[in-house]
């Protein structure tokens, strides 16, 4: 992963992960000022089970199973560069380009 985002940062073009918290607080440690790393936060655990389920893509073992993992990764939540809370989608879209935006602006 390291070789390949110096390789795409050596042609002058941004890298975008899309990682769990676990990986997008070590990329952090490793990259320091040189990334930027953003939370979207549910707006509640209810909320987040309630979308899950609507979705459908989960047994109830596992829909348990995201929601505990959730909790431990809200709790993490401040050790990112921005936390974006996705009550409304677009509202929240738009915060996050307006938060890249400013990052890579030279």
């Amino acid at each position: 992963m390291k070789s390949e985002a110096e390789r795409i940062w050596e042609k002058g073009e941004t890298v975008i992960f899309d990682v769990d918290v676990i990986g997008g607080i070590n990329i952090k440690k490793q990259y320091l000022n040189e990334c930027l790393s953003i939370f979207i936060m549910p707006p509640s655990l209810e909320i987040l089970k309630e979308r899950l389920q609507k979705r459908g893509s989960e047994t109830s073992k596992s829909l348990e199973k995201r929601i505990a993992k959730a909790k431990g990764e809200i709790a993490r939540s401040g050790e990112f560069d921005k936390v974006i809370l996705n009550d409304n989608f677009d509202i929240a879209c738009k915060e996050a380009m307006q938060v890249i935006r400013n990052f890579i602006k030279p």
